[in-house]
């Protein structure tokens, strides 16, 4: 099966059930209105490229793609939650060419969502139907429970750690990426370690895609960044440059920080420093690119890439072990 026909299908499995699931959580308890805010961002079409890493990791290592199926949508629930407040954090008024929850129905509903849909995710996980219950016992689910809480605690340390960076002009290369490691790469590796826990797979398959997770998400995050700047905005759903109004220390802002000229480098000390203006965007740009820090981005890209695909070698061969590798290669070619 093609990549763009797998993931069209899975991308029509998984917003069927979030809409089931959504739905029923109207009817049960009535609240119309902050159900509705509720489903405003899960209910618009995103790549829900996590559940469907968890999915294939799963029949990776010889599970049905039913078995990661609430995984999968508890995962994809934690990262709407981490979007709507993100949007917050960063005051961006689109998101998947729709308003922000926060635009929508204001600021405390959209916190009041956020939370409400972490609470739906460890509740999904806690309700797996007890016929999976018995068929992997207490020790995988208490696994998942583990992994659960440590990616979550992961994305509120790496976002703590993103906001603080835009106060600093000395960030490294190697902070960056602890911080991507934990904001990012938290739910990526959620998402194969999990899946790869209730294919059943052995210890060194667990391993592997917990690494493979890893990867992606830091090559995820790289592409976001990049497609910031230089993607068109009708494709990606919020607005080009927001990054850069937002003094977001990006990779390539952290090495044009390090590499750029004495002349360059306080030029971009300068902006950062101030209030946005307009201007800045093409003035950091061309900073960009007198650094090559565009390049340096896309040649790690490449690095990770690599890494990535190395951690698949331990799989037997089948389409969704096949289907990965098709993920990383889009992933650093995705337009969206």
């Amino acid at each position: 099966m093609q990549l763009e026909t797998l993931l069209d299908k899975y991308s029509e499995i998984f917003d069927n059930r979030l809409h089931q699931y959504i739905d029923y959580k109207l009817k049960e308890d009535g609240y119309d209105e902050f159900y509705d805010a509720m489903g405003h961002i899960p209910l618009t079409t995103g790549k829900r490229i996590r559940p469907i890493l968890a999915v294939l990791s799963c029949e990776a290592v010889g599970g049905r793609s039913d078995d990661a199926m609430e995984l999968a949508l508890a995962v994809e629930l934690l990262h709407n939650a981490s979007l709507i407040h993100d949007d917050i954090i960063d005051g961006d008024k689109k998101r998947r060419n729709v308003p922000t929850v926060h635009e929508k129905y204001g600021v405390p509903i959209a916190i009041n969502v956020g939370d409400a849909l972490v609470g739906e995710a460890f509740y999904m996980i806690a309700m797996l139907p007890k016929v999976r219950m018995q068929k992997y016992g207490l020790a995988v689910v208490k696994e998942l429970f583990v992994s659960f809480t440590l990616a979550t605690k992961g994305l509120y340390s790496g976002e703590a750690q993103d906001i603080e960076f835009m106060d600093r002009l000395d960030i490294t290369e190697e902070e960056y990426m602890k911080m991507v490691m934990k904001k990012t790469s938290s739910l990526y590796m959620l998402s194969t370690r999990g899946g790869a826990i209730l294919g059943g797979g052995n210890a060194k398959e667990i391993e592997e895609l917990s690494k493979f997770g890893r990867d992606f998400g830091i090559m995820f995050q790289i592409k976001d960044d990049l497609l910031g700047i230089v993607g068109k905005e009708e494709l990606l759903g919020k607005t080009v440059g927001i990054d850069i109004k937002g003094r977001k220390r990006t990779l390539y802002m952290v090495h044009a920080l390090h590499n750029a000229s004495e002349k360059d480098k306080s030029e971009l000390n300068k902006i950062l420093k101030r209030k946005y203006m307009p201007g800045d965007i093409d003035l950091e740009m061309e900073i960009f690119e007198r650094t090559g820090s565009i390049d340096y981005c896309e040649k790690k890209l490449q690095e990770i890439k690599d890494s990535a695909l190395s951690h698949l070698e331990i799989l037997p061969s089948s389409e969704a072990k096949q289907a990965l590798s098709d993920l990383v290669n889009w992933s650093i070619e995705r337009e969206i």
